[in-house]
């Protein structure tokens, strides 16, 4: 229009008609919005066009830097927004010719110069708040000028720079809202963007935010060409969305996961490819998500792609869910079952239940009769799952038929012949039961209960069954509407608490567990208490704990009065004393620290009722005194007023005495009432209520067992800051209530807890205890048993008192070794009576030989005949009995701490115990005299020499703990700038450890050597009286710890024999090494040492009762010298003695075997044969790690000979007229070896390349050892090493031809030619 202003009205109008109109009109001639404005605003105009067209980008850069400044009012928009058409165009022209220039001509992107790669990002920030100005504006047509600049932002975007990613992020948004507001051509802005922000999801450190902008960004995606090659990129992208946590963890990551599957049909193919790649290693967390992404693209597709993804995708998967592997480090079978389960778990929406029967229908009744188990298990698996299969369109007839069909298949799996699919079968029933129980008729319930209970929980062919019976019943429990009738079958099974397997008890305590929480059924009306009661006491601790949970709420009621606890507590050791006391152990689970020290406190105060009550006024007069003295000093002290100027924290501690000292008063008045209405009472009906008969022994050593019980599993507990006052509370009162207590009750048991937890309270608190403790000890006959000394001992090591101890047992021992001796003529005649210094005439022995004759003078002079503890007592008897307690001691946590700290007594012990070296010497050379008691005499030197050996391991090992401890705080004095210690120290530290590390392996050296000197040659010269001990199988695994308790050789009582002698301490001494080998004290040194003097016992030919020792050393050997996992960089293969003592050992065993081969089979095979197994694999792990395998091959050839050998033997005294053809036709010791090397592949291998090897140096040249490898070649024939083995035949054939040119004889003739043919035989049977 064309209006010609006349009046001021007219221009207010006009101008009212303006600002309502959409920005102003472009089409006015006369009048626009610019008239209006402020010269400013014409000028902000103008300069942000005119910047835009300057040669220079400063000007520009400022107002932009200007629009993004908080300060500055200055905003493009605005200034957009005001423009006109003319106007507006020339900006974006001028912004187009600026991006052109910057970006296209000069490619400021790419420049080297950091300033000018800066200055053009910061032009692209400018220009895009330019563009995004325009959009907000809202207008399409102001926004259609600015296409151009945004296709070459488009163009930029993947061409920014790694310093311009908010730049870049800032493009992004821009080209989102473009695409939103649905601007012209945002169909170009799409091939870039898409790829950036699927990128940005993908980069470490991506968030959920990114993926939400994705997500609405995903409609611009079905624009692109997915058959194009150019997507090939964006393709890869969405791939890699599938296997990312965080698409799959976020809600909006699965809704555009399934949207891919609507992409394109051929890239819904490659979607489900790249799930199916993942779910193997795919997190059990994140696999129900790729379910979700399977139904939520099912259920918002429609024809081609709803087709595709049932028939190619969900089918596909269940096909491989059914036929998947069931074993293994990824279980794909279990991984499948978990995304099917999902669809499963989606039936209410309409159409699932339809399209499940469907695509199971050709696949999972088929599966469910093929013959391989596993199919049948995921068959299984699914339809349990799935259960119930129903088509909603059928007829309800129709239907049911269905129903039964698969309740007919889970009846079906239960008789099953493999346990996998039975367990299966009772699973399902048991779900559907637990699921569906209100939906089945009775007469189905009734079936199936009966199927359950009555078969499946009595299958004795597999425990997995019976435990999956109670596992699925305790499901079935959940369910309220079966609790009537499984409170009547229930009772039925109750024998089950009792069954022989573990895991089947385990579930069935479950199952009581679940029973306990129904109002309706109880659980002591389904199992009764006397057989929960008696699996309490002697089952594992496993089971125990579930049978405390159980049975807590009702013998240990917590929120109930003390006198109701207590009342609990004895009727559970009235009714079973050993279920008391594991009840006790456990019971601390499910109590505080403060309610079980209560608890004791409680037990504690009754039974100082009962002492009260039973002895008479005294007692009653002195509880009386004691607790009118406790009210006394309780008022002195509340009404004493704190003095003037303390602190308030010492307030509060003063506030906190006198409560405890109130709660102790309170406690004696109980005590003392008890005492009162006990005196009243007479015998009436009503004490027995209020307190427990002193009488009742039983009863009491009951509460005093718990009493311990319980404190000693809260007692770590008990040591933290605040328990503080709890543990001053129960010291204070059982110092008071112990003496009492053990002078009032005088059975065994009561007196053993009552040192117990005497052991618990300081020795001031128990001195009446502490003080007559060695004499309890000293008192206890020989024959004394570990639960019966061992509080004794501990509550003397408790007290500090551990050196007395040591004392006593070192003056038995003394006594034991020197019977004869008394106290003035133990050193004289000790001193006499030490033999000469051995023949060797080293210095070591002469040095062992003075300090032993100094030892036992200085015991002897120790020890007194008429000693306290030794009066009428057997010597012998009472030093085994020593050496029990010592070994207690050492075997004890605690006591061992105790006891390696007294330093003094267990040095002097350690030195008593290696003169039984002499005295064993002299027993082995027949020096001594023949003596009575020759079994019990030999069991003490016996057990003195392997306690004087397991003392030098426990003192090596305090030692290196002491240094070790010196070496941290030094190195901590230097770090925190201390003073270090002096050099002279630091030196002596060092040498020190390093004796110390000699000094162990020093000893055992001698040891060794003495052995050689006087156990073998004592061994050699004498007959071998006993047989061997039974065969020992040495455990799998590596380095296994343990002692060896073979059968001692029996001795008559008049005389000790010093063939008995010496092999009873070489097996001791061979065990000790053994076990410093296990703990890693050994250096290879002193095991080729070791492994010297076990070749020299095997040279004495006495090996029979030591076949078991010398195995397990040559196993520890090879894992010492050969195990990858040990670190033994310093080990190499020359050092290894092991396959030389394995050749001796192969050796004499072919000996035995040539004299008695049946005794020899009997007796060793079982053990050699576990321990050859255990040391080849051992070689064979190592071999690949070798250089060489030099040793491997000289283990190799030690077995290879030792077969080879018993063969030649035989082909030498009786032809064989036919090739053997397995192990069971060779020679017995051959058969085993044979068996040994071909039980795996890698050994089986080595075996026959060391066969090779011994053709090829011509070692196995006469005619009898080559058949004897034609005899191991034809039982080879069957083990699938074609290729090695007619490599080896062919080398046979060459050796063989080349002996029949030589051989004279018509033996060896006849023998070649029957290898020959044998040969040729084999060769075409391997040919085939």
């Amino acid at each position: 229009f064309s209006l010609q202003p006349k009046s001021l009205v007219f221009y207010h109008f006009l101008t009212l008609k303006i600002g309502e109109g959409a920005k102003g009109c472009l089409n006015c001639r006369y009048l626009t919005p610019a008239d209006l404005c402020s010269q400013e605003e014409m000028s902000r105009r103008e300069d942000l066009i005119s910047s835009l067209e300057q040669e220079s980008t400063t000007s520009f850069l400022e107002l932009a830097s200007k629009h993004y400044s908080k300060a500055d009012p200055y905003d493009l928009q605005e200034i957009v927004e005001q423009l006109n058409r003319d106007s507006l165009k020339q900006l974006w022209k001028n912004a187009e010719g600026m991006c052109t220039k910057q970006f296209l001509e000069r490619t400021v992107l790419d420049s080297v110069d950091d300033d000018i790669q800066q200055e053009g990002i910061a032009i692209l920030r400018g220009i895009a708040a330019l563009v995004s100005s325009a959009i907000n504006i809202g207008d399409v047509d102001r926004a259609a000028h600015a296409v151009p600049v945004l296709d070459i932002l488009h163009g930029l975007l993947p061409m920014i720079p790694n310093g311009g990613q908010d730049v870049q992020n800032s493009i992004a948004k821009l080209f989102e809202k473009w695409w939103q507001n649905e601007l012209p051509q945002r169909e170009s802005i799409v091939p870039h963007t898409v790829p950036f922000l699927l990128i940005k999801t993908l980069v470490h450190g991506s968030k959920v935010s990114d993926i939400q902008r994705l997500w609405s960004f995903r409609q611009a995606i079905l624009i692109l060409d997915f058959e194009d090659i150019s997507c090939d990129h964006l393709k890869s992208l969405l791939l890699q969305c599938l296997i990312h946590p965080l698409y799959l963890q976020s809600d909006e990551g699965r809704r555009f996961l399934s949207f891919l599957f609507g992409l394109h049909p051929s890239f819904t193919e490659q979607v489900h490819v790249t799930i199916k790649q993942n779910i193997p290693n795919c997190p059990r967390p994140l696999l129900e998500a790729y379910g979700e992404l399977y139904f939520r693209a099912w259920r918002s597709s429609a024809g081609v792609y709803l087709e595709k993804i049932e028939n190619d995708c969900i089918q596909d998967l269940m096909h491989h869910a059914v036929h998947a592997q069931r074993t293994g480090s990824h279980n794909l079978s279990s991984a499948l079952l978990k995304v099917l389960g999902f669809l499963h778990q989606q039936k209410v929406v309409r159409g699932m239940d339809s399209m499940l029967l469907r695509l199971y229908d050709p696949i999972l009744w088929r599966a469910l009769k093929v013959a391989n188990v596993d199919v049948r298990a995921n068959a299984a698996s699914l339809l349990i799952d799935a259960f119930p299969l129903q088509n909603p369109d059928s007829t309800r007839e129709e239907n049911d038929e269905l129903i039964q069909k698969q309740i007919s298949v889970l009846l079906d799996l239960l008789a099953d012949p493999a346990p996998l699919i039975r367990t299966m079968g009772v699973t399902g029933i048991c779900r559907v039961l637990g699921i569906y129980w209100e939906l089945m008729p009775s007469a189905t319930l009734q079936t199936l209960l009966k199927r359950l209970i009555k078969d499946m929980s009595c299958d004795m062919s597999s425990s997995a069954v019976r435990a999956s019976v109670f596992h699925g019943l305790s499901f079935v429990v959940e369910n309220p509407l079966s609790h009537p009738v499984l409170a009547k079958v229930l009772p039925e099974l109750k024998l089950h608490i009792h069954d022989t397997s573990e895991r089947v008890r385990s579930a069935f305590i479950q199952l009581l567990l679940a029973v306990r929480n129904v109002r309706m059924i109880k659980f002591w009306d389904v199992v009764p208490m006397e057989h929960l009661l008696h699996r309490l006491a002697v089952d594992r601790p496993s089971i125990v704990r579930s049978l405390v949970k159980l049975l807590y709420v009702s013998y240990q009621p917590i929120s109930k009065e003390g006198q109701v606890q207590l009342s609990r507590c004895v009727e559970l050791i009235r009714s079973d004393p050993a279920a008391a006391r594991k009840f006790y152990q456990f019971a601390h689970l499910h109590m505080s620290t403060s309610q079980a020290g209560k608890f004791i406190l409680f037990l504690c105060r009754t039974l100082r009722g009962t002492v009260v009550s039973g002895g008479g006024e005294k007692s009653a007069e002195s509880t009386a005194t004691s607790s009118e003295k406790a009210k006394k000093q309780s008022s002195a002290k509340g009404k004493k007023a704190p003095a003037k100027g303390k602190r308030k924290g010492r307030k509060q501690k003063q506030v906190e005495e006198e409560e405890e000292d109130r709660e102790e008063v309170e406690d004696d008045s109980v005590v003392a009432s008890n005492a009162s209405s006990a005196a009243a009472a007479e015998g009436d009906g009503e004490a027995e209520e209020m307190l427990i008969s002193g009488d009742d022994e039983v009863l009491i050593s009951g509460l005093l067992e718990c009493m311990v019980v319980i404190w000693q599993s809260i007692l770590q507990k008990l040591k933290k800051p605040g328990c503080a006052t709890l543990t001053a509370r129960l010291e204070k009162e059982f110092s008071a209530a112990l003496p009492d207590f053990f002078e009032t009750f005088k059975s065994s048991r009561s007196r053993a807890a009552i040192l117990l937890l005497s052991s618990n309270v300081h020795a001031d608190a128990a001195a009446a205890l502490s003080s007559g403790c060695l004499e309890m000890l000293g008192s206890m006959p020989s024959t004394t048993l570990p639960q019966e000394y061992a509080p004794v001992v501990g509550a003397c090591c408790s007290w500090d008192r551990t050196s007395e101890v040591l004392q006593t047992l070192h003056a038995w021992l003394t006594k034991a070794l020197y019977p004869d001796t008394s106290v003035q003529q133990a050193a004289s005649a000790t001193a006499a009576a030490a033999p000469p210094p051995a023949k060797r005439g080293s210095r070591k022995a002469a040095s062992r030989k003075g300090k032993a004759t100094a030892s036992a003078s200085a015991s002897a002079a120790v020890c007194a005949s008429d000693h306290p503890v030794l009066a009428g007592k057997e010597p012998v008897l009472q030093g085994c009995f020593a050496l029990d307690v010592l070994t207690w001691m050492l075997v004890q946590p605690t006591c061992r701490e105790k006891v390696l700290a007294a330093s003094k007594p267990l040095e002097d012990i350690t030195t008593l115990l290696k003169s039984v070296l002499d005295v064993v010497e002299e027993h082995v050379t027949g020096a001594a005299n023949n003596q009575n008691q020759a079994s019990d005499r030999l069991r003490l030197l016996r057990a003195a020499f392997c306690m004087y050996t397991r003392l030098q391991v426990h003192l090596h090992a305090q030692s290196s703990k002491e240094q070790s401890t010196v070496v941290e705080r030094e190195d901590a004095g230097n770090a925190t700038g201390s003073p270090a210690l002096p050099a002279k120290h630091r030196s002596m530290i060092d040498s020190t450890a390093a004796g110390d590390d000699g000094g162990l392996l020093s000893s055992m050296q001698d040891l060794l050597d003495w052995a050689n000197d006087v156990l073998l040659k004592g061994l050699a010269s004498s007959e071998e009286l006993q047989p061997p001990p039974k065969p020992v199988t040495v455990p799998r695994g590596k380095r296994k710890a343990g002692r060896m308790t073979p059968e001692v050789p029996s001795t008559d009582n008049s005389d000790l024999n010093p063939n008995v002698v010496a092999t009873c301490i070489l097996q001791e001494l061979l065990t000790t090494c053994a076990e410093i080998t296990v703990l890693g004290l050994a250096d290879r040194w002193f095991l080729v040492g070791l492994a010297q003097a076990c070749c020299n016992l095997i040279d004495t030919g006495k090996v029979g009762p030591f076949i078991p020792y010398l195995c397990k050393l040559l196993f520890q050997l090879s894992v010492m010298f050969h195990d990858p996992l040990e670190g033994n960089d310093s080990a190499t293969e020359t050092d290894d003695p092991a396959p030389f003592l394995l050749a001796k050992l192969l050796q004499w065993l072919q000996e035995e075997c040539a004299q008695n081969e049946e005794e020899a089979k009997e007796r060793y095979f079982p053990v050699f044969q576990s321990t050859l197994s255990e040391v080849v694999r051992t070689y064979h792990r190592r071999r690949h790690a070798m250089t060489t395998g030099e040793s491997s091959s000289t283990a190799m050839a030690a077995i290879t000979l030792a077969i080879v050998g018993m063969l030649t033997r035989m082909a030498e005294e009786e032809f064989a007229s036919d090739v053997c053809s397995s192990a069971a036709e060779l020679p017995a010791l051959s058969g085993m070896l044979l068996h040994v090397v071909t039980r795996g592949v890698p050994t089986l291998r080595s075996f026959l390349e060391q066969l090779q090897r011994s053709l090829d140096l011509d070692a196995l040249d006469s005619p009898p050892a080559l058949m004897a490898v034609v005899h191991v070649t034809g039982c080879l024939q069957g083990c699938g090493q074609r290729e090695q083995l007619l490599q080896l035949v062919e080398s046979l054939q060459h050796q063989v031809c080349t002996q029949s040119e030589s051989t004279l004889t018509d033996e060896y003739s006849s023998m070649l030619a029957k290898a020959g043919d044998s040969l040729k035989a084999l060769q075409n049977k391997l040919s085939e």
